[in-house]
């Protein structure tokens, strides 16, 4: 477009040597990019979206109650204190291929930090499933265990996660998830 310094559509004039012109250019390439990645406020078309695919796929934590936390101890390779959590689930439907399920552990501070953990190993039948979620110290207060079903987009961003501490040796924790990320159930911890 630096090439134009002036564009015509249907008697409407729009000069990009204006101030104007280039703001109002501007703005229109920010919400096309917004509408893009999907960050534009729309009327609960995900939420929508999550429960008809909550109800379709049944993946479930099992159980009532929350994770219970006492101590907090050296794993090898880690810089912190960390606990381990095991965790079990059901499935009441058959996971589609392309997807696959992944436990997160999901802190609640000034905004919602998640740390993709791994997938679900499944039973013989894929009735059942089984994972564990290691919780650091600093961020066990405030903070749940979810199960979530995951995209390919999805799936991209938990490796490139594991990807970013393998390469840095830390945590980088996410802070919006991709919208094939379809959260199925959480429990809170609680550190006692």
């Amino acid at each position: 477009m630096s090439a134009v310094d002036e564009f015509k559509v249907q008697d409407f004039s729009f000069n990009l040597n204006d101030p104007y012109g280039r703001l109002g250019l501007a703005a229109v390439g920010t919400l096309l990019i917004f509408w893009s990645l999907d960050l534009l406020p729309t009327k609960k078309k995900s939420a929508g979206k999550q429960n008809e695919e909550n109800s379709t796929y049944g993946v479930k934590i099992a159980g009532n109650d929350n994770f219970e936390v006492s101590s907090f101890k050296a794993v090898p390779g880690e810089n912190f204190n960390t606990a381990e959590i095991k965790v079990k689930g059901l499935v009441e439907a058959e996971i589609p291929s392309g997807k696959s399920v992944w436990l997160f552990h999901v802190y609640h501070g000034r905004e919602s930090l998640y740390f993709p953990q791994s997938q679900v190993v499944f039973s013989n039948d894929r009735k059942s499933w089984s994972g564990s979620v290691l919780v650091g110290k600093t961020h066990s207060q405030n903070s749940q265990i979810m199960v979530a079903v995951v995209g390919d987009s999805g799936k991209v961003l938990c490796d490139y996660y594991w990807l970013v501490k393998d390469e840095a040796n830390q945590y980088v924790a996410l802070r919006k998830l991709s919208l094939d990320i379809i959260q199925c159930d959480s429990r809170d911890i609680r550190v006692v």
